[in-house]
């Protein structure tokens, strides 16, 4: 980074940056760009790595305070990333920690957000699990949020939105729903007590790399490969496909379809999964489709 007087404005400095191709996660997903699973916890490790490192740096030992898709900038690819903007860490004091801030409100953890809040390093491990779920579920609904209503949750010490805002998209796998969840606790004690621990939670998941290819929400076509500890092009693929019905007996509900492709193959067939019909908003039955099919993927070809 260089910085110098700027010489059209008076007593202004100019700061020059490194250029990130890939601009960063927050505008990533207001251009509705869709994350894999893989490329959202490999990123993810890239930031808690980064907090790991000056969490425990003992001539840094500073606490980010505003770790948020904004501040998570990606590579040309998007598949790995820096954490920046600084301007808010602290360093930590005697009790191992920081006054909270008035920061962005959505990825501030609750104890931070009464007046004479603070956090210590679960500040940033959650403001990281927040990150990474919208990764895996897709933005907050930002133009329907009252940000009247997440000021006054905040300074009452809890969550900026309520529970039923954190949910996760139907093919994120059990396994990670559970270590991410763990990093967004309202409590810091039921938290990961530390980014290395986060860490080394996310590097224990394999599942099918999915990634919402086509439609909204529930709707649509999954992709993914399996297994993780293969070379891409000797990955099994796998694609699953959520539309409603349009008539017959069962018209408006839900029909699931899954199918398999080899290794070098583009001809996708059955698999031992069958298809599946189910009202149209059970989103506990999508889910449980997709853990069937991560089960056979599984079953056919071990994770290594």
């Amino acid at each position: 980074m260089e910085a110098q007087y700027d010489p059209e404005i008076t007593d202004a400095i100019t700061f020059v940056t490194v250029y990130y191709e890939g601009r960063c996660v927050a505008t990533a997903l207001d251009e509705d760009y869709r994350f894999s699973i893989h490329q959202a916890i490999g990123i993810a490790l890239d930031v808690l790595d980064a907090l790991a490192y000056v969490h425990n740096d003992q001539d840094l030992r500073v606490i980010h305070r505003d770790v948020k898709p904004g501040n998570v900038f990606l590579e040309a690819g998007r598949r790995s990333a820096r954490l920046g903007d600084w301007g808010s860490a602290a360093h930590i004091d005697a009790d191992g920690a920081v006054a909270g801030i008035e920061g962005s409100p959505l990825y501030t953890p609750p104890e931070a957000g009464p007046p004479d809040g603070s956090m210590d390093i679960t500040g940033d491990v959650y403001g990281a699990a927040i990150t990474i779920f919208e990764m895996l579920s897709g933005p907050f609904p930002y133009a329907d949020i009252d940000p009247q209503a997440v000021d006054r949750r905040l300074t009452r010490g809890w969550k900026a939105l309520p529970e039923s805002a954190f949910q996760f998209a139907p093919h994120v796998p059990a396994s990670l729903r559970t270590v991410v969840a763990k990093g967004m606790r309202s409590d810091p004690r039921s938290r990961w007590q530390s980014a290395s621990a986060f860490i080394a939670a996310l590097q224990r998941i394999a599942c099918i790399d999915w990634i919402h290819a086509d439609g909204d929400d529930l709707e649509g076509r999954w992709v993914g490969s399996w297994p993780p500890g293969k070379p891409e092009d000797r990955r099994r693929r796998y694609e699953i496909t959520s539309t409603i019905l349009a008539g017959g007996r069962q018209r408006g509900q839900r029909r699931l379809q899954a199918r398999q492709a080899l290794p070098g193959s583009d001809n996708f067939a059955r698999f031992g999964v069958d298809d599946d019909t189910v009202p149209a908003d059970d989103r506990g039955a999508i889910e449980r489709f997709f853990s069937a099919v991560e089960a056979k993927a599984a079953q056919r070809s071990p994770a290594r």
